[in-house]
């Protein structure tokens, strides 16, 4: 005759001094009380009583189901096995069906109505206390912050954290710096190859291999030269228990919390302003300042956004009996999706460049030639945004904002299931890369939502005047001067597709949102 032995400790129970050996102990006690005469161990360590498909715990079901031979289950205390009451009740009936006996240490479990009626208040009370716990952890965490201490160290690449205190770590710093110096002079790509030949190894556990996700997201990093970061931004209560949970729907979720529940945290300044600002330019506008023809060929070439799915249009040229034709597509158009994505692809359609160019560079021409058409198009601007309340930009936003979490549940579900190294690492790099751009959205729409009717959309006249000044007039323009003055005047240009209509926004280069 043989028991099974089930054991759990969360990882806030583990820091309270409970114990898996502790637990072990009564158990076998009690199964050589009850005769048996072999003892089947399963342990849960760090793993939270509200999820039901524990690894161990599903190993202990199952063996119960494939050996007739085992006639106890046991546990010091129901909630050991589960503290949410309707998982405690499924779980109860999975093992008792198969004629096990679940048998608890702790707890005395009669085969009354009385002592059913108590058992399930025994697991309503697991679950109460459940919420306790998180309740005081989070008070605490609360309190502590407000105080300005750490509630966790967030792992900042330049920085050592011990004892509660953040202090600068010289030999990563010097990398940060380098990697801000490498940043106003060449790509992301570039900055990756020269740190793999120089030896540098990247945060990733040493890895000499750098990605482009860390490069991009160090040269982003603004607290860097502010001394100014946040904590308490994320809500990812039980995220980490997601590789436990195979049903997508049932996983827990990140969010961002409200504004106002962000701790502001301070930590040592690495480089200055200048350096960021110089890198930051070089970053942006990487593709604007590569040499090459392909620029000249585009005037809006980097600038256009679709106004649908949020993507960038690009220029694609195309020869058509001996003549070339150049156009703007949307990238979910063309080339599509990423295969693995399940995507959509872009309902828009290819519109040929002149249909693009011709119309935003007269609006430039007229921000050149006559200050009434920089307030004119100021005025269209500020209407528009606080006149529409369901904002078109906004409504992008969001969209890509579930875009986003899409590909992350869908990428958390092949990283649970692939036991491939080199795959699990690619599925990392995207997740780093998706985590970012999420908290960009995020922040984009918060801040549009937070600022609608506060809204400061101006053509900055100052850039404008410098522009009269360095250039001649713009019909004595070369075609790459006026790429130059495009590109210093707007930030942005967003199509949307009306019933065969091509309507444009052009967002001038010092559009910000309060």
């Amino acid at each position: 005759m043989k028991a099974v032995v089930y054991t759990r400790v969360s990882t806030e129970e583990q820091t309270m001094g409970y114990s898996l050996d502790a637990q072990k102990e009564k158990c076998a006690k009690k199964a050589q009380e009850l005769g048996a005469s072999e003892i089947l161990y399963f342990d849960d360590a760090g793993v939270s009583g509200e999820i039901a498909t524990r690894p161990a715990l599903l190993d202990a079901i199952s063996a119960i189901q494939n050996d007739k031979s085992i006639k106890f289950f046991i546990c010091t205390d129901p909630d050991r096995l589960s503290r949410q009451l309707s998982n405690l009740l499924i779980l109860t009936e999975q093992i008792e069906r198969r004629g096990v006996k679940l048998v608890f240490t702790d707890f005395n479990r009669e085969a009354t109505p009385e002592g059913e009626l108590f058992y399930s208040m025994r697991g309503a009370i697991a679950q109460f206390e459940k919420a306790m716990i998180a309740r005081r952890t989070q008070t605490g965490k609360i309190r502590k912050a407000r105080q300005g201490g750490w509630t966790h160290w967030p792992d900042i690449y330049g920085y050592d954290y011990e004892g509660g205190e953040v202090r600068v770590n010289e030999e990563e710093a010097a990398v940060v710096r380098l990697i801000f110096k490498l940043g106003a002079e060449m790509g992301v790509t570039a900055i990756c190859n020269r740190l793999y030949e120089l030896g540098i190894p990247s945060p990733r556990a040493g890895k000499l291999l750098w990605s482009r996700t860390t490069v991009r997201r160090i040269l982003q990093y603004e607290p860097y030269y502010t001394g100014i970061t946040y904590i308490r931004k994320h809500a990812a209560h039980g995220v980490h228990l997601n590789r436990y949970i195979a049903n997508k729907d049932e996983r827990y979720r990140r969010s961002i919390r409200p504004r106002e529940e962000w701790v502001k945290m301070e930590i040592p300044i690495i480089i200055d302003e200048e350096t960021f600002r110089k890198a930051q330019a070089r970053f942006v506008n990487a593709r604007r300042r590569n040499p090459g023809s392909a620029k000249f060929m585009f005037l809006l070439s980097g600038l256009i956004r679709c106004g649908h799915c949020g993507k960038t249009w690009h220029g694609v040229s195309q020869n058509r009996r001996g003549k070339r034709v150049m156009y703007y597509v949307c990238t979910m158009k063309n080339p599509g999706p990423r295969k693995g994505t399940n995507q959509p692809k872009c309902d828009t359609r290819f519109l040929p460049i002149e249909k693009i160019d011709e119309p935003v560079w007269e609006v430039v021409r007229g921000w050149i030639l006559d200050d009434d058409k920089i307030r004119e198009y100021n005025e269209m601007l500020q209407h528009q945004q606080r006149g529409d309340d369901r904002s078109p930009e906004l409504e992008v936003l969001k969209g890509r904002h579930a875009e986003l979490l899409a590909e992350e549940e869908a990428l958390l579900d092949q990283l649970s299931k692939s036991k491939n190294s080199r795959v699990r690492d690619r599925i990392g790099e995207r997740l780093e890369s998706l985590a970012e751009e999420i908290e960009k959205v995020q922040k984009a729409i918060e801040e549009i939502e937070a600022g609608r009717n506060e809204v400061a959309l101006t053509v900055d006249s100052g850039l404008v005047s410098e522009v009269r000044d360095s250039f001649p007039h713009p019909d004595d323009m070369t075609w790459e001067q006026k790429v130059e003055v495009v590109h210093k005047l707007i930030r942005e240009v967003v199509i949307r597709l009306n019933e065969g209509r091509i309507d444009l926004t052009i967002y001038p280069h010092n559009t910000q949102i309060h």
